[in-house]
């Protein structure tokens, strides 16, 4: 039976570890990234700055070094510094630019309004004589090519980030799943403890702190193995004496009250017969009812032997009770499909696994044959060898457990109780589309070795 737990609806501790160091590291890299793009910025100005001073200085120089006669001359002039970067350099009388051809902006829009300097960084202008006209050289900056290889070097140092982080996490998820590895075992083993295998125990080198944990399972599953063998062994003495009793019952009857009954309604036959020779009604309807209740009396008597000691068992070993059993009932049902498979069985089974698997077939045939309404029912015993037990499964295609709880109820509980005093366990599931599985699991060993669970780290 499934039981749904709330907690198995949460993050598991490995993804609520690996999702809070990928928040750090993202929160990490925004923090890095606005950091450098605010470093990035004072930097352009910087640099802005100076290259509208040093623009300043070498077109100044140049043209006083030169004697212009006109424009032409002096546009000559200043064309020849296209090589300075950062800046524009312009004439106000013709507003073209006459140096630094502009590459194609590689930066996007919103990287280029983040570190262009707004008005820092003055524009510089230098009146110039031409002609009996005054001119203006109007220098000003241009952060384009400098924001362009920001924006290439913040590319790849965020890539490069990008890249450092994924391996990070990775590495740490590595980590984490390794270091967390020794507390999946631990859950396998509480879940094979919660199924019945008390003998489970863990083998693991894990870290100090969970090491602490699996002993403390181990010493736990000891302790409930002890506990639970000694209460099977008591409850399995309760139930060999009771066999035991109702199996010396079972002989006096058939020994005892079974020739008397016998010998009792032979006489009333005897009687019967010799009244009617005397023609006495009377006495002859007494000697009639007499007889009527000593052969009501049998039948009850041989009734009450079958179940205090299958019988059949005797006759027919397990194998021959268990297809007379269900021979019986096709008789009694022949409207329902009933399937027997049986495994080759070792020989000899203890007594009381063979009276328990007999109980349990009963028990299961009985409920499912007067309250489940199946048109199939199959029993299967199989042997499971590297186990040393045997598996019993009852399934059909009937109402199920929840509408047939009437019928169900009381034999579960007595079926489970009788398991259990022999170290076994009853399951029971719905099928898919209608119908019950009950599960027996049947040891034939008594003593078994502490199974371990292996942890690897």
């Amino acid at each position: 039976m499934t039981v749904n737990y709330p907690y198995r609806q949460r993050l598991s501790l490995r993804l609520r570890s690996l999702l809070l160091i990928v928040a750090v590291m993202l929160l990490m890299l925004v923090a890095g990234s606005v950091v450098l793009l605010y470093v990035a910025r004072g930097a352009v100005e910087e640099e802005m700055e100076a290259g509208v001073g040093l623009a300043s200085l070498l077109v100044d120089g140049t043209l006083h070094a030169a004697d212009p006669r006109g424009f032409l001359p002096v546009r000559d002039v200043l064309q020849g510094l296209q090589s300075l970067r950062h800046v524009d350099v312009m004439l106000d009388s013709q507003p073209v630019k006459l140096t630094h051809i502009e590459p194609p902006q590689d930066a996007p829009q919103w990287f280029y309004n983040l570190l262009r300097p707004e008005d820092s960084v003055p524009t510089y202008r230098l009146p110039i004589e031409v002609g009996r006209n005054t001119d203006y050289v109007t220098i000003r900056p241009n952060p384009g090519d400098e924001i362009d290889e920001i924006w290439k070097d913040f590319k790849l140092l965020v890539g490069i980030a990008a890249v450092a982080t994924f391996l990070t996490c990775f590495l740490i998820y590595l980590a984490i799943w390794r270091g967390l590895k020794p507390l999946q075992a631990l859950q396998d083993a509480f879940v094979r403890l919660e199924r019945g295998y008390f003998e489970t125990r863990i083998a693991s080198s894990a870290p100090r702190e969970l090491a602490k944990l699996q002993d403390g399972f181990n010493h736990m599953a000891e302790v409930l193995q002890s506990n639970i063998a000694e209460r099977r062994r008591l409850a399995g003495r309760v139930v060999e004496m009771q066999e035991n009793d109702w199996r010396g019952l079972a002989r006096e009857i058939h020994d005892e009250l079974s020739p008397q009954i016998f010998r009792l309604r032979a006489d009333a036959a005897a009687l019967s017969d010799m009244l009617a020779t005397a023609s006495q009604p009377a006495a002859q309807n007494m000697v009639r009812s007499i007889a009527e209740s000593v052969e009501v009396l049998q039948t009850q008597m041989q009734s009450l032997y079958k179940r205090l000691r299958p019988q059949a068992l005797d006759e027919l070993g397990l194998k021959g009770a268990l297809e007379d059993m269900v021979n019986r009932w096709r008789r009694l049902y022949p409207n329902v499909e009933w399937l027997l498979y049986m495994d080759k069985l070792p020989e000899p089974l203890p007594d009381m696994v063979n009276v328990t698997v007999y109980r349990f077939v009963q028990e299961g045939l009985t409920n499912a044959g007067r309250h489940s309404g199946a048109s199939r029912i199959e029993t299967s015993l199989q042997h499971v060898a590297e186990r040393e037990m045997l598996l019993v499964t009852i399934s059909d295609n009937g109402k199920g457990l929840a509408e047939a709880t009437g019928g169900y109820g009381f034999g579960l509980s007595g079926m489970r109780e009788r398991l259990s005093a022999l170290g076994g366990v009853l399951e029971y599931d719905h099928i898919t589309g209608g119908g019950l599985l009950l599960r027996a699991e049947i040891p034939l060993l008594t003593d078994q070795a502490p199974v371990q669970t292996e942890g690897v780290l």
